[in-house]
C-alpha cells in the first residue's frame, strides 16, 4: 500500500485537495524497519507522523497497547505542538513506513478545518473513549449546521419561484416568459445554495424549457451543434481533470528538479508551466492559483524573502507565463470565444484553434522576445547562489501513484490537440 492509497483510505485526509495530497507525498520518506526495532520512545522529541505501508507496529501508552496495521497512522501527537511523543512504537514485524514531517500538515491546516479533528480522533483512540465521544459530538453539531443551511436552501428554492410566478402573473407577463423566469429563479437558487453539482441547474433549465414548450427544440439545442460550444466544453472538461487530479502539481515538481541550481532556470520553468496551462485552463486567475502555492513553497525552501527582488521576479514569471499568450491561444480565455462568436459564420470556421493561433503568432513572438529580454537583463543583477532544499520528490515516486483521474487528464491533454 503506497502513501496515496493510505491517504485516500483515511476518513479525513481523503478530503484534502489533490495538490495538498501531492505536497504530503512529496515531503514523505519511505523507510524499512526490521521486526523488534524501536521506532520512537515516549517523551522523545518528534518531527514526523508515521503511516504504515506494510507489516504491524505495536504502539504502547502508559495504560494500553494497540497494534497498528497497513493503512494506519501513529505518532499523531507531535502534530498538536507538544514536540514530544506520548507513546512508544515498536515494529512487531518487518514493516515499511512513510515518515511525513509534521510541518507539512501545518502548512495546509488553514485550508482544512477537519485535519486537526481527524488527527485528534485517531490519537484519542489510544488514550480515552471519552475523547472519541466528544469528537463525535463536535461532528454531529457540524452536521446539524450543514443540514440547517441545506434546509433553508431547499425552502428558498421552492418558495422563491412561486413568489416570482405570482408577481409576474400580477404584472400581466405572458405565460411563456412567466414560466421561463420562474424556472430561471429556481435554477439560480439551486446554484446559489450549492444544492447540486454546478452543471445540474443549467441542465434543469434547459430540460424545463423543452418539456413546457417555452421555445422550439431547434432553438434551445442549437448551441450543441456549434463547434465553438464543443470546444469550450472540451476545454472545461480537460481543465477539471487537470486541476482536480494533481497532475499539474506533480509535473511542476518534476520540471523544477532540473532547474534547481539556477534562479534564472527556475524563472524559465515557472514561465513555461504557465504557458503550458494557457490552452488548457480558460482563466488567467485559475492558472495563477494553480502555480502560486507551489512557488510560495519553493521560495520558503530556498529561504527567499517575500520582499526581495527575486521574489518579485518569481511572481512576474507566474503572471506573465499565465497571461502573456492569453490573446494568442483561443482556448485560453472566454473573451476569445466571445470575440469569435461575433464573427460571421464563414470567418468563424477560419479562426478555429489553429487558425486563431496562426493569426496571432506574430504578436506572440514579438511579446515573448520582449519578455525574455527583460527577464535576462534583470536576472543578471539578481542571480545568486541560494541554499538548495532537499529534492522535493524522486522521479520514480513522482509518478508511481497514478490513478484513473491522472491517466484521464494525461490522455486528454495528449488527444485534445488532434480534435482542435
Amino acid at each position: 500500500m503506497n502513501l496515496a492509497q493510505i491517504i485516500d483510505k483515511s476518513s479525513f485526509l481523503s478530503r484534502l485537495y489533490p495538490t495538498e495530497k501531492a505536497d504530503i507525498i512529496s515531503a514523505s520518506e519511505k523507510v524499512e524497519i526490521p521486526a523488534g526495532r524501536t521506532i520512537y520512545v515516549q517523551d522523545a522529541q518528534g518531527e514526523f507522523v508515521y503511516f504504515l505501508s506494510s507489516g504491524e507496529v505495536d504502539v504502547f501508552t502508559d495504560n494500553d497497547h494497540k497494534i497498528k496495521g497497513p493503512g494506519d497512522s501513529f505518532g499523531e501527537e507531535v502534530y498538536f505542538g507538544s514536540g514530544k511523543y506520548l507513546t512508544t512504537a515498536i515494529a512487531k514485524t518487518d514493516c515499511e513506513i512513510y515518515m511525513v514531517p509534521k510541518v507539512s500538515f501545518k502548512e495546509i491546516e488553514n485550508n482544512t478545518k477537519n485535519l486537526p479533528e481527524g488527527f485528534f480522533s485517531s490519537f484519542s483512540q489510544l488514550i480515552s473513549k471519552e475523547e472519541i465521544i466528544k469528537e463525535t459530538a463536535k461532528k454531529t453539531e457540524s452536521a446539524q449546521s450543514t443540514s440547517l443551511n441545506e434546509t433553508f436552501g431547499w425552502f428558498f428554492t421552492v418558495i422563491a419561484p412561486l413568489v416570482m410566478f405570482k408577481i409576474l402573473a400580477m404584472a400581466g407577463i405572458s405565460p411563456e416568459s412567466r414560466w421561463f423566469l420562474t424556472f430561471l429563479t429556481c435554477s439560480v437558487s439551486m446554484w446559489m445554495f450549492r444544492l447540486f453539482p454546478e452543471f445540474v441547474p443549467g441542465v434543469f433549465l434547459v430540460m424545463s424549457t423543452l418539456m413546457f414548450g417555452l421555445a422550439p427544440p431547434s432553438v434551445v439545442l442549437s448551441g450543441l451543434s456549434s463547434e465553438t460550444f464543443l470546444l469550450i466544453m472540451s476545454v472545461y472538461v480537460i481543465s477539471l481533470l487537470v486541476t482536480t487530479s494533481g497532475l499539474t502539481h506533480r509535473a511542476t515538481i518534476y520540471l523544477m528538479k532540473f532547474a534547481s541550481n539556477s534562479m534564472l532556470g527556475l524563472n524559465l520553468v515557472i514561465f513555461f508551466i504557465g504557458t503550458i496551462l494557457t490552452p488548457m485552463v480558460p482563466s488567467i486567475i485559475s492558472r495563477c492559483l494553480l502555480i502560486t502555492p507551489l512557488v510560495s513553497k519553493m521560495l520558503h525552501n530556498f529561504r527567499v524573502s517575500n520582499k526581495s527582488l527575486l521574489s518579485v521576479q518569481f511572481a512576474a514569471s507566474i503572471f506573465y507565463g499565465c497571461s502573456i499568450f492569453a490573446n494568442v491561444i483561443l482556448s485560453s480565455s472566454l473573451m476569445n470565444f466571445v470575440v469569435l462568436g461575433l464573427l460571421p459564420t464563414q470567418e468563424q470556421d477560419q479562426f478555429q484553434w489553429f487558425g486563431w493561433l496562426k493569426a496571432a503568432s506574430v504578436y506572440g513572438v514579438v511579446i515573448a522576445i520582449g519578455y525574455f529580454t527583460f527577464m535576462l537583463i534583470t536576472m543578471m543583477f539578481t542571480e545568486k547562489n541560494y541554499p538548495h532544499a532537499t529534492p522535493l520528490l524522486s522521479n520514480r515516486r513522482l509518478w508511481e501513484n497514478s490513478d484513473a483521474k491522472k491517466l484521464s487528464a494525461f490522455w486528454g491533454l495528449f488527444l485534445s490537440p488532434l480534435g482542435w
